[in-house]
């Protein structure tokens, strides 16, 4: 483990990441290679990482203490994602054009 820890600060010293980014949990490129070279996890898709980012600007720009996500987020982002994964509900509406709607 200690080894570990030596190789990876080695080689982002050598790749000339500053040491005040050792603790960097948001460089997602790296656990993408991490998680498919040890554990053999599928790598993120861009949409989940976009979502991911979407989501921690929103934290960033709002107040800290009362951030919450919520599920019925309706932007454009979070519908290509549920559309992608068949997880977003037709139903026609009164006039008879379909739309999508967030699952309840």
């Amino acid at each position: 483990m200690m080894r570990a820890a030596e190789e990876y600060n080695r080689a982002r010293e050598i790749a000339g990441v500053p040491k005040r980014h050792t603790h960097d949990i948001f460089d997602l490129e790296y656990c993408d290679e991490y998680g498919e070279k040890h554990c053999g996890f599928p790598r993120l898709q861009e949409w989940k990482k976009d979502l991911l980012w979407s989501s921690f600007a929103n934290w960033r720009e709002n107040d800290r203490e009362s951030f919450r996500d919520d599920y019925r987020d309706d932007s454009q982002l979070v519908r290509e994602g549920l559309r992608s994964q068949g997880w977003l509900a037709s139903h026609k509406d009164d006039d008879g054009h379909e739309e999508e709607r967030l699952p309840n």
